[in-house]
């Protein structure tokens, strides 16, 4: 079976997306958060440190961008 399936690309072309417009965009949604930052979603509920975000109605919009998350937890461990 091969990789290049309508849904592979799909997917292939909606990551390229998200990251060229990473830089960009103000607040995340936990699955496109967590697709940026290369963890699951369940994983994200695991974290020792979360991602600033804010809650708006019923809604977890997470401000952080993953670079930044990433930078963040890399200063701690070295602080540490």
């Amino acid at each position: 079976m091969s990789r290049n399936t309508p849904s592979a690309v799909k997917h292939a072309t909606q990551t390229k997306h998200d990251q060229k417009n990473a830089a960009e965009r103000a607040a995340w949604n936990r699955p496109d958060w967590c697709g940026a930052l290369g963890i699951g979603v369940s994983s994200y509920y695991v974290l020792a440190v979360r991602p600033r975000s804010i809650k708006l109605g019923k809604r977890l919009l997470i401000v952080e961008s993953p670079a930044a998350y990433a930078e963040r937890i890399a200063k701690m461990q070295a602080a540490a």
